[in-house]
């Protein structure tokens, strides 16, 4: 079915009243997920073996050469650097794994690369600052360095072994000069973090007189951490991704470390239960707007710190950073929005005053409107860098790495990359792309898609099923809420809103109660609509508890 350039892909249509139950696991059969008790009660983190992301005679090994090198650092009286990277996923793992080396008693600082001077990563720039700071024994990455190939080569000519953490696209071969190598793409950057940390404490633990602190972070905060990253980064919640989101978001909910506490506070959400939602457009864009706009290492200092008034002062930080970002961004969305080309199915823009900060946002907001892949660049003197994201079922980065030849670096995941080239091959690669991107897409890919995944009689709207939805949660990327197609009769329909933007319908089947609808920007479509139209809705079901009663409530996508 296709609306207003719209496809609605309903993946099941039921005619018939089915139980709350086997709406469910009609809904989750058809996404082919495995519905057994770990699905509905995911295990704690703390049962997944590290060992189980890796093949077993290749974890031991690159276990015990890690565990080997620590030993000798600490004899040697040298200083451990973890390099992480500048977003949420690589702070909030830097933080796990900084903190822990800490507290197991080993000499460690954290390095976070400044975007403007040092770029993504490992860089000859940032390996030569490092090791005239610190003069390092070891260097661990966190949430880079897979496709470091050059630069840990370089480390490694430097006299400083590397061992890499990550979960970034990777190429065939593995960095070569790598001490040791954990990656997995189960995981996000923080969520290999934690894992690896945490297989440190257990191994290394009789060593540390900071056991129970230790022990309770890794049932709290740092599982706190990790899920901030993993739903930063995007990761399907699936599998142990899910199983830390499940148990880190309670820990989240009710943490009591500084940092975090007032981040909550400034941010207005502090005291209620932190959802998926809060946590990806609340919390990880106030930590990533420092690495955007500011020095990303003051995000690290707010999640680390004791000291109540720092605490205070950089959560305040945060916020005013982050809405200076809304603003640029808001202001370089229109300026990109007038340069994109619509016959072309990659769209490319170009500009010499775009923050790098902030081109991956503007990137996301252009495949946001016109359903395609989207590459922005920021174009510098002899340097420029570049942010895409994609659409479902088109890997961004391997597309990009096609074009090799031209870049100077590249590196990323399937829906998100980044890239930087010499500033004399931008027209150059963008008719590349444009070309390529002819061949390979088609025009059937580029139709903005709403997924419905049932279609139901209006009767089976229940506060039953909203509550069996409800034993789904976490949702976010692989596992998103139900979305429901249904036929109702117009019982009631009003604008609201302060500036009536919004619509509310009241609906009703034949033998069942009215059901309020909300549908955010479609206040316009009142003029049309009367008591007794039928009409049809795509919508999700949430539970309205203001008040402290429930009330079902269905959240509006879209109204035919």
């Amino acid at each position: 079915m296709t609306i207003n350039n719209m496809k609605l892909d309903i993946k099941r249509t039921i005619t018939e009243k089915l139980t709350p139950k086997e709406i469910i696991s009609y809904i989750l059969a058809d996404r082919g997920l495995d519905t057994d008790v770990d699905f509905f009660s995911p295990p704690h983190p703390k049962t997944i073996e590290f060992a189980s992301f890796f093949k077993r005679r290749e974890f031991k090994k690159n276990l015990a050469t890690s565990l080997k090198i620590l030993e000798e650092v600490k004899k040697q009286n040298k200083k451990i650097v973890v390099y992480c990277d500048y977003d949420a996923d690589g702070i909030t793992g830097g933080a796990i794994l900084w903190e822990t080396l800490h507290l197991l008693g080993f000499d460690a600082t954290a390095h976070v690369p400044d975007r403007r001077t040092e770029g993504y990563g490992f860089s000859k720039v940032g390996l030569d600052l490092v090791r005239e700071k610190y003069d390092p024994g070891l260097i661990i990455s966190v949430d880079h360095g897979i496709m470091g190939h050059t630069q840990i080569d370089y480390a490694k000519s430097l006299g400083i072994p590397v061992i890499i953490t990550d979960h970034h696209s990777k190429a065939d071969e593995d960095p070569k000069s790598a001490l040791a190598i954990f990656h997995t793409d189960k995981l996000s950057g923080s969520g290999v973090a934690y894992f690896f940390a945490r297989e440190l404490f257990e191994n290394l633990k009789p060593l540390t007189t900071n056991y129970q602190l230790l022990s309770t972070n890794f049932d709290g905060d740092y599982l706190a951490f990790a899920t901030i990253g993993i739903i930063a980064d995007l990761v399907p919640l699936m599998g142990p991704a899910r199983a830390v989101v499940f148990h880190g978001l309670k820990a989240l909910s009710k943490t009591k470390r500084i940092g975090l506490t007032h981040l909550l506070l400034d941010a207005g959400i502090a005291g209620q239960e932190i959802s998926p939602y809060e946590v990806g457009f609340v919390i990880a864009p106030r930590i990533n707007a420092f690495g955007r706009l500011e020095q990303a290492v003051d995000a690290l200092r707010l999640l680390c710190t004791s000291q109540e008034l720092r605490a205070a002062a950089l959560a305040k930080k945060s916020g005013e950073v982050n809405r200076t970002r809304q603003q640029m961004v808001e202001g370089a969305v229109e300026e990109a929005i007038e340069l994109v080309n619509t016959k072309q199915k990659i769209i490319v823009v170009t500009s010499h005053s775009w923050n790098e900060g902030i081109i991956g946002l503007i990137a996301s907001k252009l495949v946001e409107k016109f359903a395609r892949p989207a590459i922005v660049i920021t174009i510098s003197d002899g340097q420029s860098k570049a942010s895409a994201r994609s659409i479902s079922g088109f890997n961004i980065t391997t597309f990009l790495r096609e074009f090799s030849d031209q870049l100077l670096s590249v590196g990323g995941h399937a829906a998100a990359a980044g890239f930087s080239m010499p500033s004399e091959n931008v027209k150059t690669l963008q008719s590349l792309i444009e070309d390529r991107g002819a061949q390979l897409l088609t025009d059937e890919q580029l139709v903005k898609t709403t997924i419905v995944d049932l279609a139901i009689p209006f009767e089976s709207n229940t506060l039953a099923l909203a509550h069996e939805i409800e034993k789904c949660a976490p949702f976010g990327i692989g596992n998103p809420a139900p979305t429901f197609f249904t036929q109702g009769q117009i019982l009631d329909v009003q604008r609201i809103g302060k500036t009536k933007d919004h619509l509310k319908l009241y609906l009703t089947g034949e033998k069942s109660l009215p059901v309020e609808f909300v549908f955010f920007g479609e206040g316009a479509r009142e003029e049309n609509l009367k008591k007794g139209d039928m009409v049809e809705v795509v919508y999700k079901l949430e539970i309205d508890r203001w008040g402290g009663r429930e009330k079902l409530k269905g959240m509006g996508k879209v109204l035919v």
